[in-house]
């Protein structure tokens, strides 16, 4: 479900958890999705760069913030405001962690590559190490308790997961009652049914952990055919958006032409 460029379900169940927090009107609702120092690898692009699409969308005042060595692609970014010009929201890119998380109702943490930052990326160790070198330079951008207490007092923490604590994140933020990186587990699958082509009988399985193997089509063709009642447009597709970032993913090269 994840390609160097785009992340749509996670960017949708980050907007699902978001709206149970604080309703479907999210006008005005100020979220910081900030860069942030991390050592275990080069992150992608992915998650950020859906957040930025979507979060307007829904009238959010969006802001993402990263040192100047480490920016989202610039196709992205203007699909991005012109998506907030649209759905009513607001983008703004700045380079100061501090100003993003003030005052901001929701703060996303995160990690990614300087993979941006390039005319045209290799990877190879040259472009690794300048990446390297322009990580280095921005150790001190991790969300701690002085950056907290920045944010309003009743922010919400939120992060994909799983987080470099201490890096992006100091525990005592992570693991704090602001913290909401395990409500986006709420809404999941905890079971399967299986239908028998012949005789079109239903049998249900249940269990703690579910795997979906399945291609990203396919997943999202059992998502959208899993309604009930509570869930009447089927899991995770609560807004309507599930499928269509991930179609455009894979057939983007044909529809370019």
């Amino acid at each position: 479900m994840q390609d160097d460029i785009y992340h749509p379900l996670q960017a949708i169940a980050d907007l699902m958890t978001i709206q149970e927090y604080f309703g479907k009107d999210l006008k005005d609702i100020k979220i910081a999705v900030t860069w942030a120092y991390a050592t275990s690898h080069a992150k992608p692009l992915s998650v950020p760069q859906s957040q930025a699409l979507l979060f307007p969308r829904f009238g959010m005042n969006t802001v993402i913030a990263h040192p100047e060595e480490f920016p989202l692609q610039k196709n992205i970014v203007e699909k991005a405001k012109k998506n907030a010009a649209e759905g009513g929201g607001k983008l703004t890119i700045v380079h100061d962690m501090d100003e993003a998380v003030r005052d901001a109702d929701i703060v996303i943490p995160k990690n990614w590559g300087g993979f941006g930052y390039f005319d045209s990326y290799v990877d190879d160790d040259e472009h690794n190490r300048i990446m390297k070198e322009n990580l280095e330079k921005n150790r001190d951008w991790i969300y701690d308790e002085r950056r907290l207490a920045l944010s309003r007092p009743d922010m919400k923490l939120m992060h994909a997961m799983p987080a470099d604590r201490n890096k992006e994140v100091t525990d005592a933020v992570l693991d704090s009652d602001h913290s909401i990186i395990y409500d986006e587990q709420k809404g999941c699958a905890t079971g399967v049914r299986i239908i028998d082509a012949n005789t079109h009988q239903a049998t249900e399985y249940f269990a703690k952990v579910i795997f979906v193997n399945a291609s990203a089509l396919n997943s999202n063709l059992i998502l959208l055919h899993s309604q009930s009642r509570r869930f009447p447009n089927g899991l995770g597709n609560d807004n309507g958006l599930l499928g269509k970032f991930v179609a455009f993913q894979n057939y983007r090269g044909s529809l370019g032409g």
